[in-house]
């Protein structure tokens, strides 16, 4: 189950990274909500990967935790985190500027990803 869960990070990750880099023709907006959308729905298939027997609604409300620590964090300027947040892993992970705007693209990632893992498993299940 781990390993499905790795699977699906890791296409969920490639998504991501292509809207990121390929996305020139979509407008700023979309390419940046899609983005931030896909880098929820990545986070929560790693907490799944974590915790797969836990709830789908507490991997949820994990993840989206973690997005709302994340985003809120970009509002703390230390030199350190000023220069994480500049290499290119650092800006993926971290993002660079808070936008409120990123909350609801975060919670709709996870909307979306933990529907499709309540019907995965109750098809697994069936």
């Amino acid at each position: 189950m781990r390993g499905a869960w790795v699977g699906a990070a890791l296409v969920v990750m490639l998504g991501g990274l292509t809207v990121h880099r390929l996305g020139s023709a979509l407008p700023p907006t979309a390419r940046d909500v899609t983005a931030d959308a896909l880098w929820a729905a990545m986070l929560f298939c790693l907490v799944s990967c974590v915790r797969p027997r836990a709830a789908v609604v507490h991997r949820a409300l994990f993840t989206l935790l973690v997005c709302v620590v994340v985003e809120t964090s970009q509002r703390v300027r230390t030199p350190w985190l000023v220069q994480l947040r500049a290499t290119t892993l650092g800006h993926l992970v971290l993002g660079s500027d808070f936008d409120a705007r990123d909350l609801l693209a975060y919670a709709g990632g996870v909307v979306v990803a933990a529907g499709a893992a309540t019907a995965w498993e109750r098809h697994r299940r069936a």
